[in-house]
Parts: C-alpha cells; structure tokens; sequence
C-alpha cells in the first residue's frame, strides 16, 4: 500500500511537471523580435535567394537568381537584367559603392545605383564566385580559374596551369590578412597574391569539393565540403573536423555568401 501511494505521488509530480512545462514557454531570443515572411505576394520575383546585402543607407539588396532586388522596409523594387540573362549568384560593394555581382551564363555585373550593366565579354559568361581587394575584384570562374578584374578589364589569370588546385571555382574568401582561400571542385586553394599553397584529401581535406568558406574573427577558416562536413584550419594547417559521426546533420555544408 505504501509502495503504491508513493508511486502515485510520483507520477501525479511527473504529470503535473509535464503539464506545467506545455502551458509556460520558456523565453526564447526570437521573442524580442518580430519575424515577417515576405516572399512573392509581396514583390519578390522569385523564391530562390543567394545573397543578401545591407547598404550604407539602410536599404536590403536581394540577390534572386532572376533579379537585383532593393527593399527599403515597405516595398520592394526590381531591377532587370534586360535581354542578357544568365543566374545570379552573389553581391559585393566595392569603396564607391559599385555593387558587383557574379552570374552563371551571363558574367559579370554592376550595378550603379540605377540599371545593371554586363562585362561577359570582358570576364567571361561563367563567373562563379567574387571577392574584392582594394578595388581589384577577384573573380571566381566556374571552369576557366581565378580571374582578376580592374577598371573594366582582366588584369590577371590563373588556371591549374598556373598552381591553382582546380579550374571549377566555386567560393572565395579573404582573410584578415588579405590573402585568399579558394574553394574548387578539386580541392583548396590559398592564394598570398604570389603562390598558391593547395590542399587535397592527400593532405588535410575530407573531401575535394567545397562549396562554403567562412574567416572567424579568431583567425580560423571554417572551410564545408560537399560531402563530409567541415574542416577547421589554424594558418595552414587544418586541426578539426566536424561531420555527421560527430554532430552534423549533414555532412553537405552550403552558404549564401556573406556580403561585404
């Protein structure tokens, strides 16, 4: 009888711990903010975003795979490629506040505050990724290398000929130090502006495609793999590995390209 009551008791604190926990929320971060979906209805063209950006000014830049998009807290508004086409893929902003924006089929882009102008004839149609250094734009080719573009024209190329570990570029990233990692679909490659120090499954790297690169503040580049997770390098050598034997959901690690 003893035996009974008491586990009674138990199971009446139990349930009525459960009870409790489902009628009081614990607070979360999100509750002091106010979350709004905005999506076609509201003017964006298309669902599938690659990049967002934020100006000087306040305004939100979109980057859908159609359209430039400027949204300035109440409605939206679209810039068109015009009859050139191509996918756009990424922004960036250099010191004029010129945005540059990469795309597949049609090169690259700029956009001066009023239309978008194209330079596929001068960067080539399949540019991939973009980074910015002092002005000079580091150009990402999805199967022509790593090009360098200043005042309207290439100023540098460099393939596999050159030391660069693959030709299919598909991120870029600079460091606090202003040198480059390179993300390709044959491995990493680390770019000091003279050499190219590359990095396989031969030497530090789960997987050779990469498809995401993030610098942290402490100095670690956080490189994801199409495959098997993350790699975490200190300098140039790489120290840790996440993947789903130790945490990961999934060991596919994309990005929607910070801006700058």
């Amino acid at each position: 009888m003893i035996k009974r009551i008491i586990f009674t008791a138990v199971l009446w604190v139990f349930t009525s711990t459960v009870f409790a926990q489902n009628l009081y929320q614990i607070p979360s971060h999100w509750d002091n903010f106010v979350i709004r979906n905005l999506g076609v209805d509201d003017g964006i063209t298309s669902q599938q975003i690659y990049n967002i950006h934020q100006d000087e000014d306040g305004f939100i830049w979109i980057v859908s795979n159609r359209q430039l998009l400027r949204y300035d807290g109440l409605k939206f508004r679209a810039f068109d490629k015009g009859n050139i086409g191509g996918t756009l893929y990424g922004l960036i902003e250099d010191s004029d506040g010129t945005m540059w924006i990469p795309s597949i089929g049609a090169g690259l882009y700029s956009f001066n505050g009023d239309s978008l102008k194209s330079y596929s004839s001068s960067s080539g149609d399949l540019v991939k990724a973009i980074e910015i250094r002092i002005d000079t734009l580091y150009l990402g080719m999805y199967g022509d290398g790593l090009k360098l573009f200043y005042q309207d024209s290439v100023i540098a190329h460099y393939t596999v000929d050159d030391g660069l570990v693959g030709d299919e570029v598909w991120t870029i990233e600079k460091d606090s130090s202003g040198n480059f990692w390179i993300g390709t679909n044959s491995g990493l490659s680390y770019f000091d502006g003279k050499t190219f120090t590359n990095f396989t499954t031969e030497n530090g790297l789960p997987y050779n495609n990469i498809r995401s690169i993030e610098v942290l503040e402490n100095g670690e580049v956080w490189v994801g793999t199409d495959k098997e997770g993350i790699v975490v390098f200190e300098g140039l050598i790489p120290t840790k590995y996440f993947n789903e034997q130790n945490g990961l959901q999934s060991g596919i690690i994309t990005s929607d390209r910070k801006s700058t």
